[in-house]
């Protein structure tokens, strides 16, 4: 699912992609897989990433998600401070990646 945030000019300032899964293993249980959550430059600090993030988290918990997901580039250390402020915690599994 697509998610979007716009400014009261409608203009869209921030998303994100909420993939629910399936899982297959242990209890099967579903989770949510984040990707592409982007917050314009100059919106940052307003409120709109938390927005974002508390409705695909809501949405989640209400389809059963044991967990959410996702992985942030290394370097995007401003987005890490954002994502520990809001309850996530740095997990140090190896992620892997092959570009086509």
């Amino acid at each position: 699912m697509l998610i979007g945030a716009k400014n009261e000019s409608s203009e869209l300032v921030g998303s994100l992609v909420g993939i629910f899964c399936h899982d297959i293993v242990g209890e099967c249980e579903p989770f949510m897989l984040i990707e592409n959550v982007i917050v314009k430059t100059n919106q940052r600090g307003l409120g709109i990433g938390k927005q974002l993030m508390t409705f695909i988290e809501e949405y989640a918990r209400k389809n059963g998600c044991y967990y959410i997901i996702f992985v942030s580039s290394a370097h995007r250390k401003e987005a890490h401070k954002f994502y520990d402020s809001i309850g996530y915690t740095l997990d140090f599994h190896k992620g892997f990646k092959k570009t086509l």
